[in-house]
């Protein structure tokens, strides 16, 4: 199998948690003399659409191609964390560079994901802004499924505290007395609901750090 298999084969695979270039390396066990020409592998790939730079400039398995519909796009989403985002559309010559999502029309997305955003007309715009916004439809790829944080005790209810702001608010964990988890505890979680205006999220603890 070759590097480019090999690379293929691992951020395809559902255990793969997108990694920056040099992270990716380590996990391949590059050596520092080989470094730029697997960079330069990972660019090319890239450049021929096999993978994706996501949120943090991670690298992850390009999406299969889709049809959307007719004034429709599809991009990478940044949550604001006040409810609001912006999407970059893949197709910024025709869509501009960044397309503001009001709350509300967030759907479930969070930073880092890939999503589909149908275009809605503004009624007023101000000088330089574009004469529309975007209202997500649908979640292509997500661009992170665990993350990191704190475990902590409300009232009764297991809760963790994401670190790193992609997450902005407490997200209770039910069954947190499985993981062993104590309160303070540094813990990975995975999230089963994401959140969203009329849906709180949910998480399970998978690692105690």
């Amino acid at each position: 199998m070759t590097t480019r298999d090999r690379i293929l084969a691992h951020v395809k695979s559902p255990e793969y948690r997108p990694l920056k270039t040099h992270s990716l390396a380590r996990f391949f066990d590059i050596r520092d003399d080989d470094y730029p020409r697997f960079r330069a592998l990972l660019r090319e790939m890239i450049d021929h659409g096999e993978i994706v730079l996501g949120a943090g400039r991670r690298l992850m398995a390009a999406a299969p191609e889709k049809t959307l519909p007719e004034g429709s796009f599809s991009g990478i989403f940044r949550l604001n964390p006040k409810g609001f985002g912006f999407i970059e559309p893949d197709d910024s010559a025709k869509f501009g560079a960044d397309v503001f999502v009001a709350p509300g029309d967030t759907l479930d997305a969070i930073t880092g994901d890939r999503v589909v955003a149908k275009r809605i007309q503004r009624g007023f715009r101000r000088p330089g802004q574009l004469g529309f916004t975007g209202r997500i439809v649908e979640i292509l790829e997500r661009g992170q499924k665990r993350f990191v944080g704190t475990y902590r005790l409300r009232g009764k209810l297991g809760v963790v505290k994401p670190d790193g702001g992609l997450l902005t608010e407490d997200i209770p964990v039910p069954d947190a007395s499985s993981s062993g988890a104590a309160p303070n505890d540094k813990v990975v979680f995975e999230l089963l609901k994401y959140p969203a205006q009329h849906q709180q999220a949910e998480a399970v603890i998978v690692e105690v750090l």
